[in-house]
């Protein structure tokens, strides 16, 4: 269940966490978004909780997540591009797959909205919420520029996957520098 709070987290795809770090991601990007996140998983009975950091950058047309922890640094990291989903943990782990979606489905048994996610995260749709069944999102806060701050995801507690919450906090966001 560990390996699926943490996958949430990322609200991409990642694994389990280490100790050990990856080094951090450089060069020039076209939009960065930093902030926080926390998970709450519960599945028969059996709940989890995980938190901490995270980076988006996009830069063309890739895109990378990366997932942060205060003691351990960087847990994981998933770039996205068109080609290719590649999930890297901070333990030297590597799976890939077409496309995060498929990445999640592979190795939680569930889907979750990844590539939704990131982009509702940049340019959401009108309204403070919306449903991408079995997902429930909400833009619980926005900026003057109406772009979200504070998003939470969830989803009930079916008979093959966990009820799911997922906030995720906008503390910094970027554009076009190189």
């Amino acid at each position: 269940m560990k390996r699926r709070t943490l996958l949430l987290g990322l609200a991409a795809s990642a694994l389990t966490a280490a100790c050990s770090s990856l080094g951090p991601q450089t060069g020039s990007f076209a939009e960065k978004i930093e902030g926080r996140f926390s998970t709450v998983t519960e599945f028969r009975g059996r709940k989890e909780s995980q938190t901490g950091s995270f980076t988006l950058t996009r830069a063309g047309s890739s895109t990378v997540l990366e997932l942060g922890h205060p003691l351990t640094g960087i847990l994981a990291r998933i770039t996205v591009s068109p080609q290719l989903t590649t999930l890297e943990t901070s333990d030297g782990k590597k799976l890939s797959d077409r496309t995060p979606e498929r990445l999640m489905m592979n190795e939680l048994g569930f889907s979750f909205p990844v590539t939704e996610m990131m982009g509702w995260l940049s340019s959401p749709p009108p309204g403070d919420e919306l449903s991408a069944p079995p997902w429930r999102i909400e833009f619980l806060t926005k900026t003057a520029d109406g772009l979200p701050k504070l998003v939470r995801v969830t989803r009930a507690e079916s008979a093959a996957a966990p009820s799911v919450r997922l906030t995720v906090t906008i503390d910094k966001r970027e554009a076009n520098a190189s």
